[in-house]
């Protein structure tokens, strides 16, 4: 996880069985913009863009196994304009940054690197702009098969409209084409897409007003002008502000996003979920907080949580797949205060559940909260 802190660029990190982890300053100078993404089983390595506050220059480093940030540098300086850099890493070693360029004429324009970071290759200009477009912020993103399929997404501006539109490669970012502009009731922008790490498949998750809308699609890297028809996956008012993040649980897309009318709380939600979002906001109607202890754990975890409310309280453990695991209380009611339940990491049927992640949701009708929990053997 990436956070801006006192304008510091810093980064926390896990053991793969998050029983530690670290903070690491990824920069102590003043960032105003940032994106990050890691690259998968041949080095193992995350990068970082970002950009200085008051210049307008695109940077870039790459966390080292041995635990630092390593090979900061400016790969592209005076772009004239915000570049708001957006950063892919593909396997094989070629990472990829994608960023806006000039001012009269704006242009998105592409860094390229084959040696994991190590050097880059000169800028090169991907597509021409021919309509004189506002350009709006880039996001780029590879698959993880040979072949490296990529897109970069970006809302083409003009003063009546936001259009969403998207070129694409099957080559690693060597060569890039225009696929297509998306159509919708009104303006759409704000994308983000991620792939998924292990397999060739796209999530993208945008904006679309009227509507405070957050839409969402995919694609495979075999057909990669083959959006879904996007649908909404949000049942709470976006904020139109801050991009959603697009993801996966397990082999489903999943969107994360802020909520405008409920105090900018944050919302995720995935195909096939049929219920209401987590919610990670700690002062909700009916719930005050909710932990786990120990976590991770082997056979018996303690779940704590605090009722301010009168509704009646619900505790279900679902998978990293969204479904339905256990129930654990089953609309109950509590005084106002801490309590606790105990769940033996088994499903509705007594059976033990396999290792993994999973998620302990808290229900008061009203409200929502989550906590992820990982069991381990």
């Amino acid at each position: 996880m990436f956070f801006l802190v006192d304008k510091e660029l810093r980064m926390r990190y896990m053991t793969p069985d998050q029983s530690s982890g670290a903070w690491t300053t990824v920069t102590a100078s003043d960032v105003s913009f940032f994106d990050a993404d890691g690259e998968v089983g041949t080095g193992g390595y995350v990068y970082a863009t970002f950009t200085i506050d008051g210049q307008y220059n695109c940077r870039v480093a790459r966390f080292a196994l041995s635990g630092n940030w390593v090979n900061e540098a400016n790969i592209h300086a005076a772009t004239v304009i915000d570049p708001k850099p957006s950063i892919a890493a593909a396997s094989g070693g070629t990472v990829s940054v994608a960023f806006l360029f000039g001012d009269t004429n704006e242009q998105v324009r592409i860094k390229r690197s084959t040696n994991y970071g190590s050097s880059w290759t000169a800028s090169a200009q991907v597509g021409n702009n021919s309509g004189g477009y506002d350009l709006g912020e880039p996001c780029i993103a590879y698959t993880h098969e040979s072949t490296a399929t990529g897109w970069i997404f970006l809302t083409y501006g003009t003063p009546s409209s936001d259009n969403l539109g998207f070129h694409y490669t099957t080559n690693g970012g060597t060569s890039w084409a225009y696929g297509t502009t998306f159509s919708g009731s009104g303006d759409l922008n704000l994308p983000n897409i991620r792939t998924h790490k292990t397999g060739a498949w796209a999530t993208l998750a945008f904006n679309e007003d009227p509507g405070d809308s957050t839409m969402y699609a995919w694609a495979l890297g075999s057909s990669p002008t083959n959006f879904t028809t996007p649908a909404r996956v949000n049942d709470y008012n976006a904020t139109g502000n801050w991009p959603a993040a697009a993801g996966w649980v397990g082999n489903e897309s999943a969107v994360l996003y802020t909520n405008w009318n409920s105090n900018y709380r944050l919302c995720f939600d995935w195909y096939g979920n049929t219920a209401n979002e987590e919610e990670t906001s700690a002062s909700l109607t009916g719930i005050a907080q909710i932990t786990s202890s120990p976590n991770p754990f082997t056979d018996m975890t303690t779940i704590n949580f605090s009722v301010t409310g009168t509704d009646p309280v619900s505790i279900s453990i679902y998978n990293v797949s969204g479904r339905l695991v256990k129930t654990v209380v089953d609309s109950e009611f509590f005084s106002n205060g801490d309590h606790s339940v105990q769940w033996a990491g088994v499903d509705s049927n007594g059976a033990p559940v396999v290792p993994g992640v999973y998620f302990c949701r808290l229900n008061t009708g009203s409200s929502v909260l989550s906590s992820r929990m990982v069991m381990v053997r």
